[in-house]
């Protein structure tokens, strides 16, 4: 998942009035263990991604659904983690 795709989805997120656990609860198990790991070192302390510009420059706009990403999002995470996923 590119890293443009992952800004367009928090920026789309945030426009709505879905809040990160209802919706993660909406798409992923509601009983998942959360663990918290250390970040990696390409992880930005805080996502709060502005779009602004891609659209003013070059006219681009998300082509993707928030449902649709979110599970991707959870399967690269999982991926990069190591952390398998249970069915």
């Amino acid at each position: 998942m590119s890293l443009t795709w992952l800004m367009a989805l928090f920026v789309y997120w945030k426009g709505k009035t879905l809040v990160p656990s209802t919706l993660g609860t909406q798409l992923i198990n509601p009983d998942v263990e959360i663990k918290m790991v250390e970040n990696t070192p390409d992880d930005p302390r805080q996502r709060k991604p502005d779009i602004t510009k891609a659209k003013e420059l070059l006219g681009w706009e998300p082509k993707g659904k928030l449902r649709d990403g979110l599970p991707l999002m959870e399967d690269d995470f999982r991926l990069r983690l190591r952390i398998a996923k249970k069915n």
